[in-house]
């Protein structure tokens, strides 16, 4: 399989991007361990809808990003994390 540079870069963010405690009950931290000029984080539900939108300039290398979910409905969630360099996904258990 072809890997293009969309492909890799969405991966290099993937790496380098970590969410913490999951599965969760109320809260996440977001980690990256690289930096950014701007980080958007958008959080989807099963259907698509954009429940939060988070953005963040100059994200410095190993910070951390904690989002509250407590008051949504137990479910599975999709965090789309976008940057300069391209964006990638990550699932979010809420129990």
């Amino acid at each position: 399989m072809k890997r293009t540079l969309a492909n890799q870069l969405s991966e290099v963010i993937s790496e380098s991007c970590s969410i913490s405690p999951n599965p969760t009950k109320d809260f996440v931290t977001v980690c990256f361990t690289r930096s950014f000029e701007s980080v958007v984080l958008s959080l989807h539900d099963q259907m698509g809808q954009v429940l939060m939108t988070h953005a963040v300039s100059g994200y410095e290398k190993n910070s951390s990003l904690s989002l509250s979910l407590g008051a949504l409905p137990k479910g599975l969630y999709i965090l789309n994390v976008e940057t300069e360099q391209g964006k990638t996904t990550k699932k979010i258990i809420l129990q």
